[in-house]
């Protein structure tokens, strides 16, 4: 019979069926580390005989009515097979053998957010759960009320485990559970990471595409356009009611043959009699100013809108990390089969880690002396976060024919988030 035990409480190690009649019963142990202890034996209408093990002194209780043995406190060193022996009489004996593994209590769970990746209507978050100093421990993920695969999240050395989730940002009480249990006991903490999805540091650029950009420009210079157009036609009609001498100038020039004649001053209606050309000028200086006015401030914002998408077009991914905690810069370009040089900069100029195709990469800059770790994927992972960290990370390629490619990655180092929203609750 397997027993799982939880280190300084008690346990009581009971038979399921009592054989009748019997005459003698032994407690016995064959400890984890190989050391045999007689604990206790009882003959019927006689005291108990506790055994004289140093091991179990003050600890051990016998309760004759159901034979079963009770240890309290509970060592980690009492783990081992505990063997019940029963005398039957006539030469007969019953044995019941129970396995008995001590575990140390399982604390409340440290459920940290590594990082926040908004980008595009959807958000990439790095989870952690952890119990320091525990062992024998394994982890489970919930997203609500329901179980998320064990496949899905990474078991790390230490007793840690990380759990990478996507959440499309009009997701509504987002919150993620992970329990950690071994098998005597068990504890749960939960976060609600909606709220990180939605900090500041999502980009108004990121979310709009650019074709609604582009719409919103040409829908702008219509308006204003028929606007201008409204304007015109009442100023129109409003000379037309003016006086004489509001009349249009008209130029009279003799020529000397027949022939045309542009006018560069405005829009002129030239026609030819004879040898002389009548020019009728209709050009207002003001509406001509307005109007360009007009088309070269519809031409700004939308110049300028498409300059702001460009720019987060160049700088494709923005992650969010707190301080001690770690992100993964996952690059979305693909990287050659073969490729001569992987560069990796910080704010443009400090090179923080270069790898050459099949030699190990090396870390040039001391301002993450052992915070860089390079994945086979191509990604770079920053452990110990700072805030001095927060900036512009960008990962250069050069292939084969020494063309290269980049991408940009922002980087923002906050405070520490910790767990969202903590609630200790009830396990599975």
């Amino acid at each position: 019979m397997e027993v799982a035990a939880t280190a300084e409480e008690s346990v009581q190690l009971q038979p399921v069926k009592l054989p009748e009649p019997w005459a003698e019963i032994t407690w016995e142990v064959t400890l984890d580390s190989a050391e045999r202890y007689r604990i206790v034996t009882f003959n019927k209408g006689e005291p108990a005989d506790l055994g004289s093990s140093p091991h179990f002194i003050n600890r051990v209780t016998f309760h004759p009515e159901n034979l079963s043995l009770q240890i309290d406190p509970v060592k980690k060193s009492d783990g081992g097979l505990y063997t019940l022996r029963i005398d039957i009489g006539g030469g007969r004996g019953d044995i019941t053998k129970f396995h008995v593994s001590v575990f140390d209590r399982v604390r409340q769970p440290n459920l940290t957010v590594l990082s926040v990746h908004p980008e595009l209507g959807q958000c990439n978050v790095t989870l952690s759960c952890s119990v320091p100093g525990a062992d024998r421990v394994t982890y489970s993920w919930s997203r609500s009320t329901s179980r998320i695969p064990s496949e899905r999240d990474h078991q790390l050395p230490g007793s840690q485990s990380l759990l990478h989730v996507v959440i499309n940002t009009d997701s509504s009480d987002v919150f993620y559970r992970c329990n950690a249990s071994n098998r005597a006991s068990w504890a749960a903490d939960t976060a609600d990471v909606k709220p990180l999805c939605d900090s500041p540091a999502t980009d108004f650029f990121q979310k709009v595409p650019l074709w609604a950009i582009v719409a919103a420009g040409l829908g702008l210079l219509l308006l204003l356009m028929a606007l201008a157009l409204i304007f015109l036609c009442k100023h129109r009609k409003k000379r037309s009611s003016s006086k004489d001498s509001d009349s249009p100038f008209t130029i009279y020039e003799e020529v000397e043959g027949s022939r045309s004649r542009g006018n560069a001053n405005g829009n002129a209606q030239s026609r030819i009699v004879g040898n002389t050309i009548y020019a009728e000028i209709n050009s207002n200086p003001q509406i001509a100013a307005m109007l360009g006015k007009m088309a070269a401030a519809v031409c700004l914002v939308v110049l300028s809108n498409l300059q702001a998408y460009e720019a987060t077009e160049v700088l494709r991914s923005r992650v969010n990390g707190i301080v001690h905690g770690t992100v993964y810069l996952n690059p979305k370009l693909p990287v050659p089969g073969e490729y001569k040089q992987i560069t990796w900069r910080f704010n443009n100029s400090l090179k923080i880690l270069i790898k050459k195709w099949n030699q190990p990469e090396s870390y040039p800059s001391g301002l993450f002396q052992n915070k860089l770790r390079y994945h086979k994927n191509h990604t770079l992972e920053i452990n110990q976060l700072q805030k001095e960290h927060s900036g512009a990370y960008q990962m250069e390629v050069e292939d084969s024919q020494s063309q290269e490619t980049d991408e940009l990655f922002q980087l923002d180092v906050y405070g520490g988030w910790g767990a969202a929203s903590s609630n200790k609750g009830q396990g599975w």
